[in-house]
């Protein structure tokens, strides 16, 4: 950063301001000495019900067949991995096209992620927010402002990240299938092989489940990797933005997942 800019330095400072505001901090320094360690040990326990766990049980598309409800036809014309787009302009078409391709079989509305190639960092959510699909794009609306700032904290410019979603249309009970998620994340590496990030952030327990094979609470903290070919990709996981919108005590944990991919040296 050229640090005679001011105005960049501003917004930095801002967003900084704004974060750590947002996430409860109302002073900068207190007379009293505060255990953080122990605050943080506390607080990471209760977390995964309130902020990961989905109140509705999702419907999984086994059920809808067996109900004979709608829904069936779309998961079976899901194109094989074989007919997956090659490379990420093929990839971009197919999407805004609606072809049959995992993630836009629940029907209804879509939400056209931001994809381009080669990007600083690749954001990965689980569904379009309802804001998303009124817009047709993500991420938008609320979730889409956090992201910005969340990127401006950390030093990410805008138009040097992508963001994405394991489905570009929204079930209707809000959460993925179980079901589903093994079929999205397998197509979600073959996007990554395609757009060949720098690195990846990984939000929320549906994303994580389906890319690392467990929850969120039991993968953050630590460097993941996906390896493709000889291009290797750093990645980490965190609260999903909705959830720090409903939890914002937990932005600085957040905060700490996103330094663990930022100060990491990645070698080839």
């Amino acid at each position: 950063m050229n640090f005679r800019d001011h105005s960049s330095v501003e917004n930095m400072a801002k967003s900084y301001l704004d974060w750590w505001h947002e996430a409860g901090v109302d002073v900068a320094t207190s007379p009293e000495a505060n255990n953080w360690l122990q605050d943080l040990s506390n607080a990471a326990q209760p977390i995964v019900a309130v902020a990961e766990g989905a109140p509705i049980k999702p419907i999984s598309l086994k059920s809808l067949a067996q109900n004979g409800q709608e829904g069936v036809s779309l998961r079976e014309s899901i194109t094989s991995p074989s007919e997956w787009p090659p490379d990420i302009e093929s990839l971009v078409t197919a999407i805004r096209d609606k072809r049959p391709l995992p993630g836009n079989h629940f029907g209804g509305k879509m939400a056209i992620p931001s994809l381009s190639l080669g990007p600083a960092l690749l954001l990965i959510g689980d569904i379009p927010e309802m804001q998303d699909i009124e817009n047709g794009q993500m991420p938008s609306g609320q979730v889409g402002e956090l992201v910005q700032r969340m990127m401006q904290v950390i030093g990410i410019a805008a138009g040097t990240y992508c963001f994405t979603a394991l489905a570009t249309t929204r079930p209707a009970t809000g959460a993925l299938p179980d079901s589903d998620l093994p079929m999205l994340g397998q197509f979600m590496t073959h996007q990554i092989a395609l757009i060949k990030p720098e690195k990846v952030v990984i939000f929320g327990s549906a994303a994580c489940q389906a890319l690392l094979g467990a929850d969120v609470m039991d993968k953050r903290g630590n460097l993941h990797y996906f390896n493709h070919n000889v291009h290797k990709v750093a990645a980490v996981t965190t609260f999903h933005p909705r959830t720090l919108l409903a939890r914002p005590q937990l932005k600085g944990q957040a905060w700490r997942d996103l330094q663990v991919l930022m100060k990491q040296e990645v070698y080839l």
